[in-house]
């Protein structure tokens, strides 16, 4: 068994592990293996998109561990990700369309982006 402090307690979740939780209330100690259902991505924006080959920049939650990004339904070349921002490479085919990050999590519903 492992004692957490309370703000690591989703690690041990995530693991499947049984674990205690130890602050100044108290403690508690799970019974057993838990599950925990990983959050959906959320976009909240993406900057603007002058031509194809640009680079966009998607910022939002729960991106972390995005494994692909549509757009216009075409795969896009990811550059990098953070928890909160997804940056790639527009396609040249692109013109518009909606964009939709992959995680783990699931889909994040689109947002619209155009080509100016």
């Amino acid at each position: 068994m492992k004692t957490l402090p309370a703000r690591r307690v989703t690690s041990a979740l995530a693991a499947l592990h049984a674990f205690a939780v130890t602050d100044a209330g108290g403690s508690a100690t799970s019974t057993g293996g838990c599950s925990y259902v990983l959050p959906r991505p959320v976009i909240t924006s993406a900057s603007k998109l002058s031509h194809a080959g640009d680079t966009v920049t998607v910022t939002g939650m729960n991106l972390t561990g995005t494994s692909s990004i549509t757009f216009d339904g075409r795969t896009q070349s990811i550059t990098s990700v953070t928890d909160t921002m997804v940056t790639f490479t527009a396609d040249a085919v692109v013109v518009s369309g909606s964009l939709m990050p992959t995680t783990r999590g699931g889909t994040a519903t689109g947002v619209a982006l155009r080509v100016l």
